[in-house]
């Protein structure tokens, strides 16, 4: 499905996070932390953002700000652009 978003939003891509094995077999208390942030990758964008993006730059989103818009049995994923809070470069 292509999207093409409007009113400030950013259509982006999660960035997949290798695995880490973990040998410890004990539940700790850092397991509960969760990240604020996310990795994303662009892929479009509306005519009215004011930052320069480009397609398949890798960015760092607030994940709370992150809407999910479910597509058969697959997930697009926006945000509008004030939740980028920084450019991977």
């Amino acid at each position: 499905m292509k999207l093409k978003p409007h009113n400030k939003y950013v259509w982006i891509k999660p960035i997949q996070e290798e695995e880490k094995e973990d040998s410890n077999k004990f539940f700790m208390p850092q397991d509960l932390v969760t990240n604020l942030h996310y990795f994303y990758e662009v892929l479009d964008w509306s005519n009215d953002c004011t930052l320069k993006l480009k397609a398949k730059e890798k960015v760092v989103v607030l994940k709370n700000m992150v809407e999910e818009i479910k597509d058969g049995d697959s997930f697009l994923y926006v945000c509008p652009e004030s939740a980028i809070i920084a450019t991977i470069i």
